[in-house]
Protein backbone atom coordinates (compact mmCIF):
# COMPACT_ATOMS: atom_id res chain seq x y z
CA UNK A 1 0.00 0.00 0.00
CA UNK A 2 1.33 3.44 -0.98
CA UNK A 3 2.17 5.92 1.74
CA UNK A 4 -0.47 8.58 2.32
CA UNK A 5 1.67 11.67 1.79
CA UNK A 6 -1.08 14.22 2.50
CA UNK A 7 -2.02 12.56 5.81
CA UNK A 8 1.66 12.40 6.79
CA UNK A 9 2.05 16.09 5.91
CA UNK A 10 -0.97 16.95 8.06
CA UNK A 11 0.40 14.87 10.95
CA UNK A 12 3.61 16.95 10.81
CA UNK A 13 1.50 20.11 11.26
CA UNK A 14 -0.22 18.91 14.45
CA UNK A 15 0.67 20.46 17.78
CA UNK A 16 0.85 18.72 21.16
CA UNK A 17 -2.27 16.72 21.96
CA UNK A 18 -3.97 17.56 18.66
CA UNK A 19 -5.20 14.58 16.66
CA UNK A 20 -6.94 13.97 13.34
CA UNK A 21 -10.65 13.25 13.84
CA UNK A 22 -11.78 13.02 10.19
CA UNK A 23 -10.22 13.23 6.75
CA UNK A 24 -11.77 13.30 3.29
CA UNK A 25 -11.11 14.13 -0.32
CA UNK A 26 -12.00 17.78 -0.73
CA UNK A 27 -12.36 20.47 -3.37
CA UNK A 28 -12.53 23.94 -1.90
CA UNK A 29 -14.14 27.10 -3.27
CA UNK A 30 -13.58 30.51 -1.67
CA UNK A 31 -16.30 33.12 -2.06
CA UNK A 32 -15.10 36.43 -3.44
CA UNK A 33 -11.99 35.02 -5.12
CA UNK A 34 -12.81 36.38 -8.56
CA UNK A 35 -11.99 35.22 -11.22
CA UNK A 36 -10.75 31.88 -9.80
CA UNK A 37 -12.86 30.87 -6.79
CA UNK A 38 -11.95 27.16 -7.01
CA UNK A 39 -8.74 26.65 -5.03
CA UNK A 40 -8.29 23.09 -6.20
CA UNK A 41 -8.55 19.52 -5.06
CA UNK A 42 -6.86 18.01 -2.07
CA UNK A 43 -7.63 16.54 1.30
CA UNK A 44 -9.31 18.09 4.30
CA UNK A 45 -8.44 17.05 7.83
CA UNK A 46 -10.58 17.88 10.82
CA UNK A 47 -8.50 17.85 13.98
CA UNK A 48 -9.47 18.42 17.58
CA UNK A 49 -8.63 22.12 17.20
CA UNK A 50 -8.76 23.11 13.55
CA UNK A 51 -9.57 22.28 9.98
CA UNK A 52 -6.61 21.82 7.61
CA UNK A 53 -6.88 21.61 3.82
CA UNK A 54 -3.86 20.53 1.77
CA UNK A 55 -3.94 20.92 -2.01
CA UNK A 56 -2.76 18.03 -4.14
CA UNK A 57 0.44 18.45 -6.14
CA UNK A 58 0.00 20.24 -9.43
CA UNK A 59 2.07 19.18 -12.43
CA UNK A 60 4.38 21.63 -14.18
CA UNK A 61 3.78 24.14 -15.79
CA UNK A 62 0.40 24.55 -14.06
CA UNK A 63 2.16 24.89 -10.69
CA UNK A 64 3.72 28.15 -11.94
CA UNK A 65 0.28 29.48 -12.83
CA UNK A 66 -1.03 28.66 -9.35
CA UNK A 67 1.88 30.53 -7.76
CA UNK A 68 1.23 33.57 -9.96
CA UNK A 69 -2.45 33.50 -8.92
CA UNK A 70 -1.36 33.16 -5.26
CA UNK A 71 -3.38 29.97 -4.82
CA UNK A 72 -2.57 28.55 -1.38
CA UNK A 73 -1.20 25.04 -0.94
CA UNK A 74 -2.68 24.81 2.57
CA UNK A 75 -5.52 26.49 4.42
CA UNK A 76 -6.04 26.29 8.17
CA UNK A 77 -9.02 27.39 10.25
CA UNK A 78 -8.92 27.17 14.04
CA UNK A 79 -12.35 25.85 15.06
CA UNK A 80 -12.61 28.78 17.47
CA UNK A 81 -12.49 31.20 14.50
CA UNK A 82 -15.50 29.71 12.69
CA UNK A 83 -18.35 32.22 12.62
CA UNK A 84 -20.78 29.75 11.02
CA UNK A 85 -20.79 26.21 9.70
CA UNK A 86 -23.63 24.59 7.80
CA UNK A 87 -24.37 22.06 5.09
CA UNK A 88 -25.84 23.32 1.80
CA UNK A 89 -27.10 21.59 -1.30
CA UNK A 90 -25.58 22.72 -4.62
CA UNK A 91 -27.18 20.89 -7.53
CA UNK A 92 -26.43 17.21 -7.04
CA UNK A 93 -23.75 17.77 -4.38
CA UNK A 94 -23.67 18.84 -0.76
CA UNK A 95 -21.12 21.39 0.43
CA UNK A 96 -20.02 22.36 3.91
CA UNK A 97 -20.06 26.15 4.16
CA UNK A 98 -17.60 27.62 6.64
CA UNK A 99 -17.54 31.33 7.40
CA UNK A 100 -14.28 32.77 8.73
CA UNK A 101 -13.44 36.48 8.93
CA UNK A 102 -16.57 37.33 6.97
CA UNK A 103 -15.62 35.10 4.02
CA UNK A 104 -17.31 31.87 3.00
CA UNK A 105 -15.39 28.73 2.07
CA UNK A 106 -17.27 25.82 0.51
CA UNK A 107 -15.92 22.29 0.98
CA UNK A 108 -17.06 19.52 -1.37
CA UNK A 109 -16.21 16.41 0.63
CA UNK A 110 -16.26 12.71 -0.14
CA UNK A 111 -14.25 9.53 -0.25
CA UNK A 112 -11.72 8.51 -2.90
CA UNK A 113 -9.76 7.20 -4.54
CA UNK A 114 -8.75 10.55 -6.03
CA UNK A 115 -10.07 12.00 -8.39
CA UNK A 116 -13.28 10.08 -7.82
CA UNK A 117 -15.51 11.62 -5.17
CA UNK A 118 -18.05 9.24 -3.65
CA UNK A 119 -20.30 9.32 -0.61
CA UNK A 120 -20.63 13.12 -0.70
CA UNK A 121 -23.99 13.37 1.16
CA UNK A 122 -22.87 11.06 3.98
CA UNK A 123 -19.40 12.60 4.27
CA UNK A 124 -20.67 16.19 4.39
CA UNK A 125 -23.26 15.24 7.02
CA UNK A 126 -20.62 13.50 9.14
CA UNK A 127 -18.29 16.53 8.90
CA UNK A 128 -20.92 19.12 9.85
CA UNK A 129 -21.99 16.95 12.80
CA UNK A 130 -18.38 16.59 13.98
CA UNK A 131 -17.50 20.29 13.46
CA UNK A 132 -20.55 21.32 15.47
CA UNK A 133 -19.68 18.86 18.25
CA UNK A 134 -16.07 20.05 18.45
CA UNK A 135 -17.18 23.69 18.54
CA UNK A 136 -19.56 22.95 21.42
CA UNK A 137 -16.73 21.15 23.23
CA UNK A 138 -14.41 24.16 22.79
CA UNK A 139 -17.11 26.54 24.06
CA UNK A 140 -17.78 24.34 27.10
CA UNK A 141 -14.06 24.03 27.86
CA UNK A 142 -13.63 27.83 27.65
CA UNK A 143 -16.64 28.36 29.93
CA UNK A 144 -15.26 25.86 32.43
CA UNK A 145 -11.88 27.63 32.52
CA UNK A 146 -13.63 30.98 32.95
CA UNK A 147 -15.73 29.77 35.91
CA UNK A 148 -12.67 28.20 37.55
CA UNK A 149 -10.74 31.47 37.31
CA UNK A 150 -13.68 33.41 38.78
CA UNK A 151 -13.71 31.23 41.90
Amino acid sequence: MAADKLRARCAEMLSGGERIVLDAECSIIREGSFPFPNLGSGRAFLTTGRLIWIRRSTPPPLDLLLRMMRTPTTIEFPLSSLEAARRERWGFAFLVRLEVDGKAHFLRLGTGPYPLLRRNPETSEEWIREITGLQVGLINAAAKVETETDE
